[in-house]
């Protein structure tokens, strides 16, 4: 497979290295030579110097026989021209990335209008992550899978959580409730762990259960959702108005603080229902004067990360409950999570998780994509048939490779989360997640 992508930025290097492991051939196009010598330098990708909105340039990476063009420019003109031409060019399926709104208010038409497959909008996305977060405050990310049925929570152990110093093993007995750890993310390492996994402080770890029992299951680990009455959000750009308009919550009292008079005067005369403050985010006296202690949510959404970065621990300082940072930067994430401070929202992670998924669903065999750490998991869903394999054996004996996991049954309509006792009968649907970058096409590719 054959794979073009216009423009380096931490979402490129990102699906680079995704690709990269699963030995895709991969062109890269940036204006930069010093970029493209570190790309080159670093990962197994072809660079070309010079701009992806000429033909030339577009020409001799391939684009004519790539299955897929990405244009991830930080202009979205750019990414509209290149992406357009690539189509026209004769590349099977283009994605642009558009950040302004002014393109985004009709993308199905700017889809027709420009030839493009898929148009993606990041703040949208990103806006999105962060009010289900304001939304579902329990973990420090939820995801709803197979078909809304499930939810992957993803929960940082602290010194005095339940899981502390515990073994896999013994943990699922003590709380007599039917959930599953998925995967675990320790020192930026994704391992999916056996029974004899000791848990420890600071593990970032993934809980899959059913949309029904997810209460149940948090009320058991003393976390209690925490409900949100007011928001102050630091930096009112894009993303913070594309959370404005995601927020349907009227109750919830929004302020929002920015140091661009004129930006400020902007959202006073469109949102006449927030309190807009024009004041520097890095003055710390300002969250003293917002009362920031009252806040139940707190959330930084600029562009910088240094102030996001203090940001953070300001609001960690002051112990609001639910504190969330946008970050670029892999040094502020990392330090962001290890601390715990907040909820860190990698925007890379997201938006290549969102290409992906564009990318691969295109096969039409159920596979998804979620990002839980650095890494990719994918997702399959498979039915059961009166020819399977293994009908009736029990999954304890069933030889499943190593990276995979059986997450959920369907059985009449109902989830279980399995154990080892449990067996697949004909009509059941089973949801697996995968860490292996191995191609699996059939509910046989799983197993050894």
């Amino acid at each position: 497979m054959r794979i073009v992508i216009i423009g380096v930025s931490r979402i490129a290097e990102y699906l680079i290295n995704y690709f990269e492991h699963s030995k895709h051939d991969i062109v890269v196009i940036d204006k930069d030579k010093e970029v493209i010598d570190y790309v080159t330098d670093k990962y197994s990708v072809t660079g070309i110097c010079g701009s992806g909105a000429s033909s030339d340039v577009l020409e001799s990476a391939g684009v004519n026989c790539a299955n897929y063009v990405i244009s991830l420019t930080p202009i979205d003109e750019i990414n509209l021209f290149a992406s357009s031409m690539a189509k026209r060019l004769g590349a099977k399926y283009v994605i642009s990335i558009i950040e302004g709104n002014e393109f985004g208010k009709d993308i199905e038409r700017l889809k027709e209008q420009f030839e493009i497959d898929e148009v993606i909008i990041p703040n949208r996305i990103i806006a999105h992550k962060i009010v289900s977060q304001i939304r579902y405050n329990v973990a420090k990310k939820v995801t709803f899978l197979f078909d809304k049925k499930l939810i992957l929570s993803e929960l940082v152990v602290s010194k005095d959580s339940f899981f502390n110093m515990k073994k896999l093993k013994d943990i699922k007995p003590l709380l007599d409730i039917n959930f599953l750890i998925t995967g675990v993310v320790r020192n930026d390492k994704l391992i999916i762990p056996d029974g004899e996994f000791l848990i420890k402080e600071g593990d970032y770890v993934g809980i899959l259960t059913s949309k029904e029992l997810m209460n149940d299951l948090f009320s058991k680990l003393n976390l209690v959702h925490n409900p949100i009455n007011s928001l102050l959000i630091i930096g009112g750009g894009l993303l913070s108005e594309e959370i404005l308009k995601q927020m349907d919550d009227k109750r919830i009292k929004i302020s929002i603080v920015d140091k661009d008079n004129e930006r400020c005067q902007y959202l006073i005369n469109k949102y006449n229902d927030i309190n807009v403050i024009n004041a520097d985010a890095m003055d710390v006296e300002v969250y003293e004067n917002m009362n920031i202690s009252s806040r139940s949510a707190f959330v930084c959404t600029t562009d910088n990360d240094e102030t996001n970065l203090l940001s953070a621990i300001i609001g960690r300082s002051y112990n609001v409950a639910e504190n969330i940072s946008v970050v670029k930067t892999k040094s502020y994430e990392n330090i962001l999570k290890r601390t715990m401070l907040c909820l860190t929202l990698s925007t890379s992670a997201l938006i290549s998780q969102t290409i992906l998924e564009k990318i691969f669903s295109r096969k039409g065999d159920g596979t998804s994509y979620y990002a839980f750490g650095d890494e990719m998991l994918k997702t399959f869903i498979f039915e059961i048939t009166k020819d399977f394999k293994y009908l009736g054996i029990p999954l304890k004996d069933q030889k499943i490779k190593k990276g995979i996991i059986i997450g959920a049954i369907l059985k009449d309509n109902k989830v279980v989360i399995p154990n080892g006792t449990d067996v697949l009968l004909e009509g059941d649907k089973i949801f697996t997640l995968s860490q292996t970058q191995e191609s699996i096409k059939s509910i046989m590719d799983i197993y050894r």
